[in-house]
């Protein structure tokens, strides 16, 4: 059954998911986003996942990305369900979930709430399953050029998962952005005895950014490991570790940015 509409307006990602997925009468729902190119196995992948996994509820299929993105890490591990690649169990067996709006219309983070309603609304373990050999082709944005606006959508979108589902967050090792209040805090504290000097004003700044240099820095060696095999190695050897260099710096000025935007979280 094929079913076409045309709002006439964009209405966003999280309007269009909604309506296919509440006509659907289908017992399973395979979402794909429009930039991507499924393999021609894929459904007998996810059929053969379901029959292996009877009680599952979500499906989440490997994703590979252009070298330029692998920061998300889908090529290795699909650690959570987006829709370049996820299938769930219809509507008709759980009629309340929905894509919520708050979400930006070009889509970041809607999915990743979807999921959690769907855990929520199930309540059941061994929910999610990854099915690797369910692959889809991410093509290159931009004909190969960078593509940091469209990550940085991701990021903005992401980030409001953490304000709806505050349950699903942990602490972990302040990041540059946190550390770095923290000394301006602890500066600030004292301001009356030391901030009148031109000295102490330039040894705050210092701080701050030695701060941030060495967590860019760990950021880099950590990406630096996971380009191998993402650079064409028949190039010179000297060009592949300058290409190299430049992807990590990429990937982890990404994740940094993407940590500024984030709320503190308890």
């Amino acid at each position: 059954m094929l079913f076409i509409t045309d709002y006439g307006e964009n209405k966003g990602a999280s309007y269009a998911r909604n309506t296919g997925y509440t006509y659907s009468p289908a017992d399973w729902v395979l979402f794909l986003d429009d930039d991507v190119v499924p393999d021609a196995s894929i459904l007998d992948a996810y059929v053969g996942s379901i029959a292996r996994y009877p009680k599952a509820k979500c499906m989440v299929g490997l994703t590979k990305l252009p070298h330029h993105v692998i920061l998300q890490n889908l090529q290795i591990h699909p650690l959570w369900g987006v829709t370049a690649n996820l299938m769930v169990r219809g509507s008709r067996h759980n009629h309340t979930v929905q894509f919520k709006h708050l979400y930006p219309k070009t889509g970041g983070g809607e999915d990743v709430g979807f999921v959690f309603q769907m855990k929520k609304f199930y309540k059941t373990n061994g929910f999610v399953v990854a099915v690797p050999e369910a692959l889809v082709n991410h093509p290159y944005w931009n004909n190969g050029g960078t593509c940091y606006g469209q990550i940085g959508g991701w990021a903005n979108g992401d980030s409001l998962v953490l304000s709806e589902w505050p349950e699903k967050t942990f602490l972990v090792f302040p990041n540059w952005i946190e550390s770095t209040f923290l000394v301006v805090l602890v500066y600030g504290g004292f301001w009356w005895k030391y901030m009148t000097s031109d000295t102490t004003i330039l040894s705050l700044v210092g701080e701050c950014g030695s701060i941030a240099a060495i967590d860019h820095l760990v950021k880099i060696l950590t990406y630096y490991g996971s380009t191998k095999g993402h650079v064409n190695g028949e190039k010179n050897r000297v060009v592949v570790w300058v290409h190299r260099i430049v992807l990590a710096f990429g990937a982890s000025t990404v994740i940094s940015s993407q940590k500024s935007r984030e709320p503190f979280v308890k």
